[in-house]
C-alpha cells in the first residue's frame, strides 16, 4: 500500500512527508525533545517529523527502506536524524531517555504481532514523562466493507492496553485508501460541512455519532501520556483564543479536517452539534506558512470593502505561534459548502456567479493592459510554470510572447480576484443556498485579470456535474463559438456588467491557463500524464491564438 516510487526532487520529497500530516496538533511541544518513531513510509514519516523535535531516532522495520529514509534527509537537508535497520536504541542520541514516541500506520502496514513489538520496545526507551502516539486502521471500522482485505488492523482497546502510559485519549480518524488522513472527529461526533444533504453524509454522521465513533471509524489515534504531561498544541491555541475573548471556556475542536499537503482546518467552538465559532488554520512549510500569512494581510484589506461584501469574507482575528507551531485564527462562518452533485449546487453556483461580478464590479479599474501589467501580473505566473515543469520549457517559452501578445492593448480593468473561486470555497445556508460567505483567499490578488474567477466556478461546477477534467474542459473557454449555451450566457452577463468585450475572452483564456499551472495547481512534474495534458492545453491555445 506504500508508494514505490523512487525518490525525485526536493519538492516531491517535502510533498509525500505533507501528505502523511494533520494530526500531529494532539502532539505535546517537541522543542527540545527527544523523539522515538518507526517509519512504515520510506522516508516520509520521518521528513515530516523531523521538524518538530530536536532529534529523531527512527526505526525501520524493512531493511530495504533504510536508504530511502536517507535519501529523503539528504534532500530535505534534515540533519537531527538517526536511522536504525530494526534495532529500537535504549537511549536518545545524549544517553537520556525519549521524550516521545511515534508510530504512524494509517496505510495498515502492521500485524499485531509486529504492532506490540514495537510498542513494547519503545516503552522501554521512553522517560518516566514521555508521551506515546499510534494510528492504526480500525479492524472493525465501516470503510472495511469497501477495501475488500488487506491488514487486519487493530481495535482501540487493544492498542490502547498495548499503550498503556497514563491517560489515553482515543480520536476516532477518516483516511482514505492510501493512509491520508481526512478528517479527526470530534468527541461530539462528525459534523458534516460539505454535502450534508447527500446520503453517504447522513450515513456517516449516524455511524460516527460520539457513542459509535470510537468503535466503527475507519482509522484512529490514541494519545497515551503521563498525568500532569504538557497540554497538546491543539489545546493550548484553544486556551489562547478563550483567554483573547473569542471564545467560551470549556470550547474544544468540533470539526477538523485536513486537506492535501496536511494543511488542517479546524473548528473550534463550544460542546455540542451545529457549526463553531472560531477556524484554526495550521499549515506546514515555508510556503503553506506564507500563502497564510498572505492571506491574513488580505482578509484584513477586504474588512474595508462595502458591507455588502464584507460581510461575506470571514474576520482576520490573530495569528499565534504555540510552541513553534504557526496557527491563524479567522472567523468561522455558519454553513456548508459543497463539491458533488448534491442539492443546491446549481442555486448556489448562481449565487456565487453574483457575489463575483459584484466584486469585481465594485473594484475594477479600467484600463488599457500594457507591458507592465503584463509583467506584473501575468508573467509570474509563466515563470513559476517555468520554475515547475521543466518538461514544458519549450511549451511555455512560446507562450510568454504569444499571451503577452494577446493582452497588449485589450481594455482589461483590473479586478480583485479571489483566484481559487470553486464552489467549494463558497459558504451558502443549508436551507436555501444563500450566500453566506466566500473562503479560502490565498491565492487572491488586489489586482488580477477579469474573467477568470468566474470560469473556474463554472469549469469546477461542470467537473462535479459530469466529471470533467480541467484540461480538456477549458477548450470550452478558449473561444465564444466553443461555449456550450449556460457557459456562454454566464460569460457574456459577467463581461456586460464589467464593459467587457467577447473579442477579448481569447487572450484571457491564455491567462486563465497560465493562472492554474502557475499559481493555483501543483503537478508533479514526473507525471507524464500530467505534462502531456498541460502540454496539450497550451498547443491548444497556442493554435486557436494563430487563427
Amino acid at each position: 500500500m506504500t508508494d514505490d516510487r523512487p525518490w525525485g526532487s526536493v519538492i516531491e520529497a517535502a510533498w509525500r512527508a505533507l501528505e502523511q500530516g494533520g494530526w500531529e496538533y494532539l502532539l505535546p511541544d517537541g522543542r527540545g525533545r527527544r523523539w522515538l518513531c518507526v517509519d512504515l513510509l520510506r522516508g516520509a514519516t520521518t521528513s515530516y517529523l523531523a521538524p518538530l523535535c530536536a532529534s529523531l531516532d527512527t526505526v525501520c522495520l524493512d531493511p530495504a527502506h533504510v536508504a530511502d529514509v536517507h535519501a529523503s534527509l539528504h534532500l530535505l537537508e534534515q540533519r537531527n536524524v538517526r536511522v536504525h535497520d530494526g534495532i529500537f536504541p535504549s537511549t536518545a542520541p545524549d544517553g537520556l531517555p525519549f521524550d516521545g514516541f511515534v508510530l504512524h500506520d494509517l496505510h495498515g502496514c502492521l500485524d499485531e504481532a509486529t504492532r506490540e513489538r514495537c510498542l513494547a520496545a519503545a516503552q522501554a526507551a521512553l522517560g518516566p514523562d514521555g508521551f506515546a502516539f499510534a494510528t492504526a486502521r480500525n479492524r472493525f471500522g465501516y470503510s472495511r466493507l469497501r477495501e475488500r482485505g488487506g491488514a487486519p488492523g487493530t481495535t482501540p482497546a487493544a492498542l490502547r492496553r498495548l499503550l498503556g502510559r497514563g491517560h489515553t485519549t482515543l480520536h476516532p480518524f477518516i483516511c482514505n485508501a492510501d493512509g491520508r488522513l481526512l478528517d479527526v472527529i470530534a468527541p461530539s461526533g462528525y459534523v458534516s460541512a460539505k454535502n450534508p444533504a447527500r446520503m453517504g453524509e447522513r450515513l456517516r454522521r449516524l455511524v460516527l455519532g460520539p457513542s459509535l465513533a470510537p468503535l466503527l471509524s475507519p482509522a484512529f489515534g490514541i494519545v497515551a501520556r503521563p498525568d500532569g504531561a504538557p497540554k497538546r498544541l491543539l489545546y493550548l491555541v484553544v486556551d489562547e483564543a478563550v483567554g483573547r475573548g473569542l471564545l467560551a471556556a470549556g470550547a474544544t475542536f468540533r470539526r477538523w479536517h485536513v486537506l492535501r499537503g496536511g494543511k488542517a482546518i479546524v473548528s473550534l467552538g463550544p460542546p455540542g452539534r451545529g457549526f463553531g465559532q472560531v477556524i484554526a488554520v495550521f499549515a506546514r512549510g515555508p510556503q503553506a506558512i506564507g500563502r497564510r500569512e498572505r492571506e491574513f494581510v488580505m482578509l484584513e484589506r477586504l474588512a474595508d470593502l462595502p458591507a455588502n461584501l464584507s460581510g461575506r469574507i470571514p474576520r482576520a482575528h490573530f495569528r499565534t505561534d504555540v510552541a513553534g507551531t504557526p496557527a491563524f485564527l479567522i472567523e468561522e462562518l455558519a454553513g456548508i459548502t459543497l463539491d458533488a452533485p448534491a442539492p443546491h449546487l446549481e442555486a448556489a453556483t448562481r449565487e456565487a456567479a453574483a457575489f463575483v461580478t459584484r466584486l469585481h464590479v465594485a473594484t475594477r479599474r479600467a484600463r488599457d493592459f500594457g507591458p507592465d501589467d503584463f509583467e506584473r501580473l501575468v508573467d509570474p505566473w509563466i515563470a513559476t510554470a517555468e520554475s515547475r515543469y521543466p518538461p514544458l520549457a519549450d511549451a511555455l517559452a512560446r507562450l510568454r510572447p504569444a499571451l503577452r501578445s494577446a493582452l497588449a492593448s485589450q481594455a482589461l480593468p483590473v479586478v480583485w480576484m479571489h483566484g481559487d473561486y470553486k464552489v467549494e470555497n463558497v459558504i451558502i445556508d443549508p436551507s436555501d443556498a444563500r450566500l453566506v460567505g466566500v473562503i479560502d483567499w490565498e491565492h487572491t490578488q488586489p489586482e488580477g485579470l477579469p474573467f477568470i474567477d468566474l470560469w473556474y466556478l463554472l469549469l469546477y461546477n461542470r467537473e462535479i456535474r459530469y466529471g470533467t477534467h480541467f484540461f480538456p474542459a477549458v477548450e470550452a473557454f478558449t473561444a465564444p463559438e466553443r461555449m456550450q449555451q449556460e457557459l456562454r450566457q454566464a460569460s457574456e452577463k459577467y463581461g456586460k456588467a464589467l464593459d467587457i468585450n467577447a473579442k477579448a475572452w481569447r487572450a484571457l483564456a491564455g491567462a486563465f491557463i497560465a493562472h492554474h499551472i502557475g499559481s493555483r495547481v501543483y503537478y508533479p512534474a514526473t507525471d507524464p500524464s500530467s505534462m502531456a495534458q498541460i502540454r496539450a492545453a497550451v498547443e491548444a491555445w497556442l493554435a486557436w491564438r494563430e487563427t
